[in-house]
């Protein structure tokens, strides 16, 4: 017994390790298993050959007979035993030397960084020889696999700087370049969903992007082309020329597409929605009805694909959107199939109910059944913008069918504008004007009036902000 691993281990615990491992043994959070009392007595035996662990009663013999006197010697039985005692002590270890990252990796290398300290040179070889055999396992590859891979060559520069005498470059080439890798994917993440989330942004980007720039070689052909880091370049690109460049759109569709297997989950859902973002932002811009196709069918594909998901269901705004876009072109079969398949599947609020009926009143809307779409409209709603694109839908409602009660309608918005603490600024301004706007066109000497309709038009066209902006304009065409 006085080669095995476990020995080689216990020996380079001093007297409070020693301790500490024992009550850690007795816990029964730790140690779970049918032979924990038997587990127990090997160790309290060996602590007590502390620190000389005499080979004489060490043997497998021997401790056979301290713990099973009455059954007759079995090696298997002992083996059995001592890797028992050897997962504990792991366990024990990992516990003693916490790494930031999670899982089998993290366990991994907390044994070898105790090897490491404590110069058992083979069982640290071994421990890293497993460690790189499970990274390269690994298939679907994010910014924590890359630092885990930086931690890895990080603690073989750690040891050869300890005990390598023939002073090498000691891993440390090696450790750089991982440490890029992860440092630039995780940058490339940050800054591309900073761009996302902030398409007017008026924070200073610049010195990100001038690195970024800078590092394009090696992201290309270079030192840093690992699939996640090229992906999320070009993404960065396309986010950052915000729709200008065709030929960066489709390089990054097909750059996704061909690495997307290797790429985790969560990751994969993020950079198909900066394809999404781009697609929105083209269309937003152009107002062409091809863009606003392609952005449709987009989200289709990745419905259908399970990238749109969260916790197996659908985000408030992401089952808008879809909706929105549907009913744009028209879609109504397609839209009304949807909401009757996802209406169980809505998730991220606690009154999934409301999200459901005031997207089915929309659809009943376009497809010109206002009162049902009035029976679906709520008066409140848990989110404040559900509560003004539900007045909105009303007030548009109450104008198509020339209902007595729009004025009052109106009034009555306007008073809920006003007195909103939680609206922004600039969605007070956008529903004001549409509101402004809308009593003009509704105003008896509009009907006919071509000079009185370009005008009005060339004052919508002049505001920045304007909800309902489309629906404006088409009434004001009907108009001539």
């Amino acid at each position: 017994m006085h080669s095995s691993k476990l020995l080689k281990i216990i020996q380079v615990f001093d007297d409070a390790d020693l301790k500490t491992l024992g009550q850690f043994i007795k816990s029964a959070l730790y140690n779970q298993d049918k032979s924990r009392g038997d587990i127990e007595k090997l160790f309290n035996y060996l602590q007590a050959q502390a620190p000389h662990y005499p080979k004489a009663l060490l043997t497998k013999a021997q401790v056979h007979t301290l713990i099973y006197p009455e059954e007759s010697f079995k090696k298997s039985r002992i083996d059995l035993l001592m890797n028992k005692l050897l997962r504990i002590v792991k366990l024990f270890i990992v516990h003693q030397y916490p790494i930031s990252q999670g899982g089998e990796i993290a366990e991994s290398l907390a044994f070898a960084k105790f090897c490491s300290e404590r110069n058992l040179t083979q069982q640290f070889e071994l421990a890293i020889k497993s460690l790189w055999k499970k990274q390269q396992s690994i298939t679907s590859r994010d910014s924590s696999f890359y630092y885990n891979d930086f931690l890895i060559n990080q603690e073989i520069v750690l040891f050869n700087s300890l005990y390598n005498q023939k002073k090498d470059d000691l891993n440390i080439l090696q450790t750089i370049k991982s440490l890029d890798i992860y440092y630039v994917v995780t940058k490339l993440e940050y800054t591309c969903a900073l761009l996302s989330a902030s398409k007017e942004t008026s924070i200073d980007l610049e010195d990100s992007i001038v690195l970024l720039k800078t590092l394009s070689p090696l992201i290309e052909k270079g030192s840093l082309a690992v699939p996640l880091v090229k992906v999320y370049y070009q993404a960065f690109l396309l986010l950052l020329l915000k729709g200008t460049d065709e030929a960066i759109y489709d390089k990054y569709r097909n750059l996704l597409k061909h690495h997307q297997a290797h790429i985790p989950t969560m990751q994969l859902k993020g950079l198909q929605a900066h394809a999404r973002n781009y697609c929105i932002f083209k269309y937003n811009n152009g107002g062409r009805e091809e863009d606003l196709f392609e952005v449709f069918e987009l989200f289709k594909e990745h419905l259908e694909e399970g990238f749109l998901y969260y916790n197996d269901g659908l985000l408030p705004s992401t089952f808008q959107t879809i909706v929105r876009l549907g009913l744009k072109l028209k879609a109504y079969d397609w839209i009304k199939n949807f909401l009757d398949k996802y209406q169980g599947r809505i998730v991220g609020t606690q009154h999934p109910e409301e999200v459901y009926h005031f997207n089915l009143a929309n659809y009943y809307f376009s497809v010109q059944a206002y009162d049902k779409a009035l029976d679906y409209l709520a008066g409140n709603y848990e989110n404040t913008y559900y509560t003004i694109f539900a007045k909105c839908l009303e007030i548009k409602i109450y104008y198509e069918t020339k209902s007595v009660l729009l004025d009052a309608k109106i009034l009555n918005f306007k008073l809920f504008i006003f007195r909103n603490r939680r609206i922004s600024k600039e969605k007070k301004e956008a529903n004001n004007n549409f509101i402004d706007v809308l009593k003009q066109i509704n105003h008896h000497k509009t009907k006919g009036n071509q000079k009185r309709i370009n005008s009005i038009k060339t004052k919508i066209q002049l505001k920045k902000r304007i909800a309902e902006k489309e629906w404006i304009l088409e009434q004001l065409e009907l108009l001539r």
